[in-house]
């Protein structure tokens, strides 16, 4: 796509929960200018869903091997109908890490508030 020159953006998907990555994708649609079709694959299909609903410069949505849940669907039950899809499932595994000094570690879930997720901040994505 590029090299016919269309300009291509590709957010990073952080895995959070559908909510959140799809405002997520919203917000990065919002700074695109003009008509856009977005992309996914896996638990993406149902990320961009959620972020083109109701917006008039979504043209195309096109989905890979992508997830796409009927309105009141769980996406767990569904990934489960089909063998070999729910590999999301994994990555959502808390994950130990070090400090940027070296030092300690910690459990990323262990660390969440309980009133919900932290999440940091992503810079928008720049154009290709």
């Amino acid at each position: 796509m590029q090299r016919d020159g269309y300009p291509v953006i590709a957010p990073a998907n952080s895995l959070r929960d559908l909510a959140e990555d799809s405002a997520y994708v919203a917000s990065v649609l919002a700074s695109v200018k003009g008509p856009a079709i977005l992309v996914g694959h896996s638990y993406g299909g149902a990320v961009i869903s959620q972020a083109a609903a109701g917006d008039p410069q979504v043209k195309a949505l096109v989905y890979i091997a992508a997830l796409l849940p009927d309105k009141g669907e769980n996406l767990g039950p569904l990934a489960n109908k089909f063998p070999g899809t729910n590999e999301l499932a994994p990555s959502l595994r808390p994950v130990s890490f070090g400090n940027s000094d070296g030092t300690g570690g910690s459990d990323l879930h262990a660390t969440r508030p309980s009133s919900g997720p932290s999440r940091p901040t992503c810079p928008p994505p720049r154009p290709l």
